[in-house]
């Protein structure tokens, strides 16, 4: 019972997340390298067109062609009319990554535009954008908004 506990336990830690290097040799000290992220909405697609399967990736400096896919799931927003409605779109960007630097794929709330009343239905209307984020010690600057293609937008089964 006790082997059990600990083969449980470590197989948790091994399941947790940890930044994968996606370059060939031993891994270099941080500021020789960038690290990007996702925020958990967020999955990393691919890095100039090769698939990747991470949400924490430490990379060589250079230009990066970087393409994921936002899910957006209603009952996470806490916003009226999203309850039972999901949503995923793919997005891309280019960005020149810079060691010692930390970016991160951000997906915060869908911010609410407007409010219809009609008659039969309210209707609402939210703007959802990511924006890549560049932090190099304290300091942080976010990038314009990530433009997305609509992939599915539709009622939970």
């Amino acid at each position: 019972m006790r082997i059990a506990g600990w083969a449980v336990v470590l197989l948790i830690m091994l399941g947790c997340s940890t930044t994968s290097k996606i370059y060939p040799g031993p891994r270099k000290p941080a500021n020789e390298v960038a690290t990007l992220s996702a925020s958990p909405r967020v999955v990393i697609m691919s890095l100039n067109a090769h698939p990747m399967n991470g949400s924490a990736l430490e990379m060589l400096p250079g230009r990066y062609d970087m393409k994921f896919r936002v899910r957006i799931h209603g009952e996470e927003s806490g916003f009226p009319g999203l309850e039972g409605q999901r949503a995923s779109m793919v997005c891309q960007i280019s960005f020149d990554a810079q060691a010692g630097h930390a970016y991160e794929v951000r997906m915060d709330s869908p911010e609410l535009l407007s409010k219809k009343r009609t008659y039969t239905q309210t209707q609402y209307e939210y703007r959802i954008e990511p924006t890549l984020v560049d932090r190099v010690g304290d300091a942080q600057s976010a990038s314009p908004p990530i433009p997305c293609e609509w992939m599915g937008v539709g009622k939970a089964n």
